[in-house]
């Protein structure tokens, strides 16, 4: 059993769904976080909220967040917590390599396979990879060329891999020209 901590820096009410504390999960190496692994906040006054993780969300913020926001059930509100409060996370089960193992690595060349889910053909390099317990699947996210992120998410089947250098090229381009 691992335990993660963090100062609650923000906190957000999604109607409908709870309430999201942000940081969360810490960036770390090794870590496997899931839903359902239990929570403790601790606030100034001593007093100690037990629960457990509802959803683990993905905000696209710059500059990047230390850790992953996390959800929380729906019983507890934003007004429950104050800002500052300590999190812990208590991992159940740690990285133990039982996931399936990635088909990509970060700084990998890959260039998007033209199906019904992907119209736009993109080659960038791999720069992100999130392993998505629900759905048992790694998730990539990359840049393109001129290294502008593309907004989306991949999975495995949507990629070819490639040797093709993704960095610009300054040299001339070879000219047709008809004599």
């Amino acid at each position: 059993m691992i335990e993660h901590t963090s100062i609650i820096e923000a906190l957000f009410q999604i109607e409908g769904r709870g309430c999201v504390v942000v940081p969360g999960i810490p960036r770390e190496p090794n870590t496997c976080v899931k839903i359902g692994d239990h929570v403790y906040i601790l606030n100034e006054h001593g007093d100690c909220i037990d629960t457990v993780i509802r959803g683990i969300e993905m905000i696209r913020a710059q500059p990047r967040l230390e850790g992953f926001p996390i959800l929380l059930p729906k019983t507890i509100l934003k007004d429950d917590i104050a800002i500052g409060s300590q999190l812990y996370i208590v991992e159940q089960s740690p990285c133990d390599g039982t996931h399936e193992k990635s088909h990509f690595d970060i700084g990998e060349n890959v260039s998007v396979r033209i199906n019904a889910r992907n119209t736009s053909p993109h080659i960038g390099k791999i720069v992100e990879k999130i392993w998505h317990h629900k759905y048992q699947l790694w998730y990539y996210y990359i840049h393109d060329s001129r290294d502008r992120k593309i907004s989306k998410r991949y999975t495995a089947a949507d990629f070819l891999p490639t040797k093709q250098s993704t960095e610009p090229s300054d040299a001339p381009q070879p000219r047709n020209e008809a004599f």
